[in-house]
């Protein structure tokens, strides 16, 4: 017999920092990762998702947001290196038969150089 599957146990052992934003732009959920490794994004859940990010980004966001309300399902990488790591960001948004619900970010670092053999 199969047993169901808890997502939510599964999301929250991701090695990742992993939240998930609704379609209306406020902070919905936060995996055990990222609840321990951001503080300041834990401050913000239930808060729109403005706030999480620096003035000249916000709009950059909107655009996003407003692509997958949109239709959009364009999936959104980003990454920066800072102090001997990168910092990777990957946006994956949601869609159901009835339009965008949201958007699931996973964030995690990996050492800079070449890939472990």
């Amino acid at each position: 017999m199969n047993k169901p599957l808890d997502l939510t146990a599964v999301i929250d052992h991701l090695a990742a920092n992993t939240w998930f934003a609704d379609a209306d732009e406020i902070l919905r959920y936060l995996n055990k990762n990222a609840e321990a490794n951001c503080p300041d994004v834990l401050a913000r859940l239930g808060n729109e998702v403005d706030g999480c990010h620096k003035p000249e980004n916000r709009g950059k966001v909107r655009a996003m947001f407003d692509r997958w309300r949109s239709g959009s399902r364009h999936i959104e990488v980003s990454s920066h290196a800072k102090d001997g790591q990168v910092d990777y960001h990957i946006l994956i948004p949601a869609h159901a038969a009835d339009g965008f619900k949201g958007v699931l970010e996973l964030a995690f670092k990996v050492p800079e150089g070449p890939a472990p053999k």
